[in-house]
């Protein structure tokens, strides 16, 4: 199901906003707002997740996609948060080839506090307590895009992972 984040279904730089919105309707989401410079639409990503799309305009044409997974329940599986953005990552891999940057960025300097989250397997829940992020990235000069992936705890939440497209410049 990850690879529902898959620059497609019918979308292309350049797609006036009216069409975005029907594409968007008939894949079963709710615009959420709607203005000449975004479009905001709400809709689910597998059975517990809320997605947030926004769609970036610039002279009434598609410049950049923004997908967002909010958690905002504490799960009893914190893992759950490093499991989605691996098989999200590897569907993107499947689809786009190897990510020209990929990694974990902890926020904490303490060794033995990240240790322990390491060797326990407790990387998820770091992520909820704002202690790691995860992060991978694509560039196709062919298809002037750019792909960004992004695992981290936002304020008010428990974790999001947020994908971005954009246009090269």
């Amino acid at each position: 199901q990850a690879a529902y984040f898959v620059f497609d279904k019918g979308l292309y730089w350049g797609i006036p906003q009216k069409d975005l919105i029907r594409l968007e309707k008939n894949a079963g989401g709710k615009v959420k707002d709607k203005s000449a410079e975004t479009v905001v639409v709400k809709t689910q990503y597998r059975e517990h997740k809320d997605v947030e799309e926004i769609f970036s305009f610039v002279n009434k044409e598609l410049s950049a996609v923004e997908y967002t997974v909010n958690y905002y329940t504490n799960v009893n599986n914190t893992e759950m948060y490093i499991e989605d953005y691996q098989q999200l990552v590897s569907d993107l891999t499947e689809s786009y080839g190897k990510p020209v940057n990929e990694g974990y960025n902890w926020k904490i300097t303490d060794p033995t506090l990240k240790s322990g989250f390491e060797t326990q397997n407790k990387k998820g829940l770091a992520v909820s307590m704002g202690y790691l992020e995860a992060e991978a990235s694509w560039k196709f000069e062919g298809k002037n895009m750019a792909v960004n992936v992004l695992l981290f705890s936002p304020k008010g939440l428990k974790a999001a992972i947020k994908v971005t497209y954009s246009q090269l410049q």
